[in-house]
């Protein structure tokens, strides 16, 4: 094979290969609880994802980010925190920065449960990683 058919060949299957990773991440959108006391609500926007996050049932967190790696200025529980979100392959990363310290948190849907797996991942600072499995719920417009 002349290099001329190689390059375009191999373009076009990262591209399909590319497509196949980023089909599963619509499988994120929606209402996804645990114990009924945290809730995350992700929902697709024209160039990013919309967030509500509810801690303990009372919201901690409701703002748009682009899923381009650029920084979007946030409040979170009240206090000022810059994310930056992309995707990875199937999973949606967010990094998030609270002063001196960042965390990363890797949202991925389970195939084998179907559960969405939120992965909460220290990269400085004290906090520690945490492995929640959430479920996905009806929202009160679904239902109407």
């Amino acid at each position: 094979m002349h290099l001329r058919h190689f390059w375009p060949a191999l373009f076009l299957l990262c591209a399909v290969g590319r497509a196949d990773d980023y089909a599963d991440t619509s499988k994120l959108a929606g209402a996804w609880a645990l114990d009924g006391k945290t809730t995350w609500k992700l929902a697709a926007t024209s160039d990013g994802v919309h967030f509500t996050y509810m801690r303990a049932g009372q919201p901690a967190a409701d703002f748009e980010c682009n899923t381009s790696g650029k920084d979007c200025p946030i409040k979170m529980d009240g206090k000022k925190v810059t994310v930056t979100v992309y995707f990875n392959g199937p999973q949606l990363v967010l990094m998030e920065t609270r002063g001196n310290d960042v965390v990363k948190v890797r949202f991925g849907v389970l195939a084998a449960s179907g559960e969405m797996q939120v992965e909460t991942i220290p990269i400085t600072g004290s906090a520690k990683p945490e492995t929640l499995r959430l479920k996905r719920v009806e929202t009160e417009s679904a239902t109407r």
